[in-house]
Order: structure tokens, then C-alpha cells, then sequence
């Protein structure tokens, strides 16, 4: 019986039994059938069906969706970078709204997938204040408890990619992991820590004084909000609500293309 090799990339699936001619298959034709699926079942009940990160899910989504699909039924599925990727992948939702970051790759950046930037964000050092007002930690300082983000996280991945890139290194004493931003702002709030948190998150608590920033721009870095979909003809309703990102005052920065979309990174 023949021998076969086989191997998965993120782009083909090649199979070579010996002295037989190898075959590809794209993912976008792996894609398909699922994603058609599903496109079918929203089209008859109009829904769309959105992935994004918690972060976005709870300050930058609601009032973006209103702006853009203010009567279209919604079906929001709120995870990690690393899950909303899968559900993509799987063909689960039609969109995933994320940070994004140039220096960043994600298991999207392909062909079989189109990327439009959609708003801007800011990723903040921030601790709770001491009793005269001042931060209780500066990254300065000898020790800095520092409340880190976990490996399956979008938001921490940009972060070390982005201070590797200028020479950076995040604080040495880490004292708590999270997947979300909430939780670390949370923590930082009840002083356990400096948590690096998107600005649009961190808004509120920044106004009312419960946490302040514990280093200057230095530390900061900019991000894009970013609306990724499959490059395949999607329902009526999807169709529609990727026109408006993409229209005037829709989009931040250039027209949708395809991924890899290469933008300067942020200093």
C-alpha cells in the first residue's frame, strides 16, 4: 500500500502519496462550506454574527454597532484574541472586531481574509494613586508589582511586541495573569498593581480618580480598532454593515485589502 505524506500549513493542506503529484487546497475552499453555512442561516433570520475581544465588547462594540447596523438583530460572541480567531477560522461569525497592532501577526493574515481599521486606541499604565494624588508606583521605581496579561491574550501580545521593538521590558516582579483588561483594571483600582489597559476601557476610572498614569507617553502604545472578515461573499445584511466601516467616516485610515495589511508601526 502506497505511503503517504502529508502536511498542514496555514494556507494548504498538501498530501503526497509517493510517486503521486501533490495536491493544495485553500483555506479559503476549507472555509467555505461552514462560512456558507452560516451566512444562510443569518440571512434568513438577518443576524448578524460578530466575534470581538472582551475589551471592545464592553466599551468600543455597542455604540459602534448602533452607528453602523442600527436595526439588524445581533449575535455578539465576546472572547479572547486566540478564540475569536478560531470562531473565524471555523466559519462561526462573519466579523471579528479587535485590537490591532502592525507589529502583531495574527493566524488572519492571509488572503482568505479582508481588514479595515475602524477606530484608534491607546494602551495606558495606570495604579492607583496614593493619598497625596501622585501614582503609588512609577516603572522607575525599584519594584513594580505588575499586573500582566496572559499568553492567549491580544492585548498582551501587542504589548511585548511593540516594547521589544523599542528596547523596553515590562516591569520584573509580576504578582497576577489575566486574559482581560477589565480584571487587571480592577486590580489596579484596588492597588495591587500597574496594569496596562486600552484607553476606551479605562476612561471612567481615569475621570473619577480611582487610578492615574504611572509613566509618561514613553510606555504607551497606540493600537487600531480593526473589523476582519472572510474575503467571501457574505450575507446581504454583512455586506451592508461592512460597506458602512468602510464608507466615508466609517474607517479609519486606508480602504479594506487584502491581509497582510502593512501600516507604520506606532512610535
Amino acid at each position: 500500500m502506497p505511503s503517504t505524506k502529508a502536511c498542514w500549513t496555514s494556507n494548504v493542506f498538501e498530501s503526497v502519496p509517493d510517486g503521486e503529484p501533490t495536491f493544495q487546497v485553500s483555506v479559503r475552499d476549507l472555509y467555505r462550506p461552514r462560512a456558507a453555512a452560516l451566512e444562510a442561516v443569518d440571512q434568513a433570520a438577518s443576524v448578524l454574527t460578530v466575534a470581538a475581544t472582551h475589551a471592545l465588547s464592553f466599551t468600543f462594540f455597542p455604540h459602534w454597532i448602533v452607528e453602523h447596523a442600527p436595526h439588524e438583530p445581533i449575535n455578539l460572541k465576546s472572547d479572547s484574541m486566540q478564540a475569536c480567531e478560531r470562531m473565524m477560522q471555523r466559519g462561526e461569525a462573519s466579523f471579528l472586531l479587535s485590537h490591532h497592532h502592525p507589529l502583531l501577526p495574527t493566524s488572519l493574515d492571509t488572503q482568505d481574509f479582508l481588514r479595515v481599521e475602524v477606530g484608534e486606541d491607546l494602551l495606558v499604565p495606570l495604579c492607583q494613586p496614593d493619598e497625596a494624588g501622585a501614582p503609588r508606583w512609577t516603572l522607575d521605581a525599584p519594584v513594580v508589582p505588575y499586573l500582566a496579561y496572559s499568553s492567549e491574550s491580544g492585548l498582551g501580545g501587542i504589548l511585548k511586541a511593540d516594547w521589544a521593538s523599542r528596547g523596553l521590558a515590562p516591569p520584573p516582579e509580576m504578582v497576577l495573569q489575566s486574559r482581560l483588561a477589565a480584571a487587571l483594571l480592577s486590580m489596579a483600582i484596588d492597588g495591587r498593581g500597574v496594569a496596562w489597559v486600552p484607553l476606551s476601557l479605562a476612561q471612567s476610572a481615569l475621570a473619577a480618580g480611582k487610578v492615574i498614569l504611572a509613566a509618561d507617553d514613553t510606555y504607551s502604545t497606540k493600537i487600531a480598532i480593526a473589523l476582519v472578515r472572510p474575503a467571501i461573499a457574505l450575507s446581504k445584511v454583512s455586506e451592508a454593515l461592512w460597506a458602512s466601516a468602510c464608507g466615508p467616516g466609517g474607517a479609519k485610515g486606508s480602504s479594506a485589502v487584502p491581509l497582510p495589511h502593512i501600516i507604520t508601526a506606532p512610535r
